[in-house]
């Protein structure tokens, strides 16, 4: 795992996910830890810090979005 405490990306903390996906802080720790997240960067102090892919990651997840390259009917 990263640690993040000198980030170079925008990072943002778990309340941040939990505010913008509308997911438990308990259900971004299960993505986590079975591995439908990789491992999430965290501070020294083990905080966990998402980078914009993260929540990417997490956005087309919940959505089962594929960018849009899937059709319909046939």
């Amino acid at each position: 795992m990263a640690d993040v405490e000198h980030p170079s990306e925008n990072v943002v903390p778990i309340a941040e996910v939990v505010a913008s996906t509308g997911l438990s802080a308990d259900a971004l720790r299960y993505y986590e830890r079975s591995g439908l997240l990789p491992a999430i960067a965290r501070t020294t102090g083990g905080q966990r810090r998402y980078t914009p892919r993260d929540l990417e990651r997490i956005t087309l997840s919940r959505t089962g979005s594929d960018g849009g390259s899937h059709r319909t009917g046939g």
